[in-house]
């Protein structure tokens, strides 16, 4: 036996890797901490020793919680806030005008968001690296000019609380305010990035294929109850999104109340992981306009989808789309 001592840095990596989906809670180990710090007679506590308290304490309160998150829903939500403080882009021009894009290592994460089909050369792609807990955000287009308002080539937050303030305003399915103009100078540019039209009947029925045999893999891998997988993830829906108590009570879950496309699978793999795809639905602006209208957009209204593992509950991936982009 190789006698060998271990500092405190390579404990805290060893203990970390093993609990690395726990969500820790920084007031519990001060705590811990200024307890050890005390000036009692009994005995002295070593540094190692608080770092393993404190560390065990963290896994206690994640799990007596009953919610745990993976490192890739930790790193996204760290990069989405990042991204709002370094360039203004909140998390509704995230879910409205963005596609999200996620690839991890060991060592980091990077969260890519481009802009949709022809907003992606004037809204160009954020790139979101996360490493040892912090965040750095870039954009294609730093630097560039944004002065202009949609006549410029680069449209940043500017542009996009435009965009916003068109889309809850006109309701319009085309975006005439602004997407034309988008389009105009992409082609300007030789950038036109369109949608790349309906895949083919082949295409659809290998995607059919491979989602039920997904489907069928999760089910016969699941551990938890629906109802449970349900409740965890209404719960990280207010923990990732900070939606209040007022909020919760209006967010609906079709899986809850039975209201489900018999068609739709709700089983499947994320990273290789078998998961339950839980959807929820918030509205809180009352219909205005002619009948059959849709409500008037408040902050937080959109579609919310948590990825739950079926085996052991935790989160393993979040999503929030607001239906502005799309004008559903």
């Amino acid at each position: 036996m190789i006698n060998k001592k271990i500092s405190a840095d390579e404990l805290h990596a060893a203990v970390e890797r093993q609990l690395s989906g726990l969500k820790p809670d920084p007031w519990l180990a001060q705590r811990i901490e200024a307890s050890a710090k005390e000036d009692k007679p009994v005995k002295k506590f070593s540094a190692t020793f608080i770092l393993i308290a404190a560390i065990i304490c963290l896994s206690v309160t994640a799990l007596a919680a009953g919610l745990i998150f993976s490192r890739k829903v930790d790193d996204m939500t760290l990069a989405s806030r990042e991204l709002e403080k370094a360039y203004g882009v909140t998390s509704t021009m995230q879910g409205s005008y963005f596609e999200r894009e996620v690839k991890q290592t060991d060592q980091e994460t990077v969260v890519s968001y481009a802009g949709l089909e022809n907003l992606r050369y004037v809204l160009g792609e954020y790139t979101v690296t996360v490493k040892d807990g912090k965040a750095n955000a870039v954009w294609s287009h730093d630097g560039e000019d944004t002065a202009g308002g949609f006549d410029a080539d680069a449209w940043g937050v500017e542009q996009l609380n435009a965009m916003l303030d068109w889309d809850k305003n006109n309701h319009d399915p085309y975006q005439l305010g602004y997407y034309p103009l988008a389009a105009a100078i992409a082609q300007r540019h030789q950038a036109e990035n369109l949608p790349n039209g309906m895949p083919s009947e082949e295409e659809i029925n290998a995607i059919t294929k491979l989602r039920q045999e997904e489907d069928n893999r999760s089910r016969s891998a699941a551990k938890l109850t629906e109802t449970e997988m349900i409740e965890l993830a209404r719960r990280a829906v207010a923990a990732v999104y900070g939606l209040t108590d007022d909020q919760m009570n209006l967010i609906r879950c079709p899986q809850e109340t039975g209201n489900i496309d018999e068609d739709e699978c709700y089983y499947g793999m994320e990273d290789d992981k078998p998961v339950f795809y839980v959807w929820f639905y918030l509205s809180q602006g009352q219909v205005s306009g002619t009948p059959g209208a849709r409500p008037d957009f408040m902050e937080k209204d959109g579609i919310y989808v948590v990825d739950v593992n079926v085996e052991t509950g935790v989160i393993e991936s979040t999503l929030y789309d607001s239906g502005l982009g799309a004008n559903e």
